[in-house]
């Protein structure tokens, strides 16, 4: 038999004496049930561990209970319970850079905290960065308030950068992909101490080396059987032409950089082209192709990778 407090436990309990006197029953079932309901709610005054139960007007009521005074009322509801979650952490570190540091990730999943001495700040001072594609003049005097609050004295706030970072789809001849790239996204704050200093971005839009990091390979559709690779690649990111049906690959003469997985279980993969300015290649960055051949030049990087990894090598 179970221990919780059910109706049939309840009368199960009952002394042999009153549960034989038939003009008992009633009495016993009516106790039972009413108890029986008082266990159901027995869990309600557990707070902590109902966090993700409980309402928003409750969180709200918890905030101030609590005392976290970062907390924002106008926040989405799963905001407000990681606010609340986090908010003990943060009290008993209250004055260091773990405590400004799990606030703001509560907040912003993405961000970085600079100190003084890693960007040849004054001494004490320090700056933070938000990934944030619509850091409005309300979320950064937010983002001061909570700083300020979790802060130790000493320290002072030098600048907020917001980088705003967008998926855009680009042309590769006849090609697509996917890139993260950021857009006219870095915004500058300074005097960050004072909310009512407000700046405008300041750089436009370049026309800038792209780092491919993803693309859809089920979207791509070669000239022939050759992909030429855009001229602009810098960096061939982590899986970014993984499983693409092209046999011959040419990667553009600037190419730096090719990453873990780039031409990854390429089926129809025979010839990848690299220049001589490609300096770096992950071991994996061709997994899973067979016998395939890197057309470089002589005593560049590109050939002894090839050497030490047993592709063939064409001048």
């Amino acid at each position: 038999m179970s221990n919780d407090m059910s109706r049939g436990n309840l009368l199960y309990t009952l002394p042999s004496v009153l549960a034989k006197d038939e003009s008992m029953l009633p009495l016993g079932e009516t106790v039972a049930t009413a108890l029986e309901g008082l266990w159901e709610r027995s869990s309600l005054p557990t707070i902590y561990a109902r966090i993700d139960e409980l309402s928003e007007e409750m969180l709200d009521i918890l905030a101030q209970d609590f005392k976290v005074d970062w907390y924002d009322y106008n926040q989405t509801l799963e905001i407000k319970r990681a606010v609340i979650k986090d908010s003990f952490y943060v009290h008993r570190h209250l004055g260091t850079v773990g405590a400004v540091k799990r606030a703001l990730s509560d907040v912003w999943s993405s961000y970085l905290l600079e100190e003084w001495f890693q960007y040849d700040g004054d001494p004490y001072h320090f700056r933070v960065a938000i990934a944030d594609n619509d850091f409005t003049v309300a979320k950064r005097e937010q983002a001061i308030r909570l700083i300020n609050l979790t802060k130790n004295v000493r320290s002072w706030l030098d600048d907020i950068y917001a980088r705003s970072v967008t998926e855009i789809v680009v042309s590769v001849t006849t090609d697509y992909a996917f890139v993260d790239y950021l857009v006219a996204s870095e915004i500058e704050y300074t005097n960050a101490n004072d909310i009512t200093d407000w700046e405008q971005p300041i750089f436009e839009p370049q026309d800038a080396q792209v780092d491919v990091t993803r693309v859809d390979a089920s979207r791509i559709s070669p000239v022939g059987n050759t992909l030429n690779l855009p001229a602009s690649l810098v960096v061939i990111g982590e899986e970014a032409y993984t499983g693409v049906s092209a046999e011959v690959i040419i990667c553009p003469d600037g190419c730096t950089t090719i990453q873990s997985k780039a031409f990854a279980e390429c089926p129809n993969l025979r010839t990848v082209v690299i220049s001589a300015t490609t300096t770096t290649i992950a071991d994996d960055a061709f997994y899973g192709d067979t016998d395939l051949t890197i057309q470089t030049p002589a005593g560049s990087y590109a050939e002894s990778y090839a050497g030490s990894h047993g592709f063939n090598v064409i001048h």
